[in-house]
């Protein structure tokens, strides 16, 4: 991520064209990922359903940052088990942070 991504509204993830090359107009050319805030999607086993509520601090890694700890804030709660898996999906928000390195 870059440094101070807190003040950028988006983030290049994937270019699909090459230098050079040409396109039509509405070429898609650049995915961007909304940065402000980030979403975490994560799912709750049944058995751990009633620890889990709204507004409740979530501490999480990802493999793409090794050694790093993220904070995110639940925000969104399925109102319903899935019946082939049972389990729940929970959305999280992060807000980037500023590195002053």
């Amino acid at each position: 991520m870059p440094p101070c991504a807190r003040h950028l509204r988006a983030w290049s993830v994937s270019v699909t064209v090459s230098v050079g090359e040409y396109v039509q107009p509405f070429t898609k050319v650049v995915a961007l990922v909304e940065l402000d805030p980030l979403r975490l999607q994560l799912t709750v086993s049944e058995a751990d359903v009633g620890r889990v509520q709204q507004d409740q601090t979530v501490d999480f890694e990802v493999e793409s940052f090794p050694g790093e700890h993220f904070t995110g804030i639940i925000k969104y709660l399925d109102p319903t088990v899935r019946s082939a898996t049972r389990d729940m999906v929970v959305r999280s928000h992060r807000w980037p942070t500023c590195s002053t390195a």
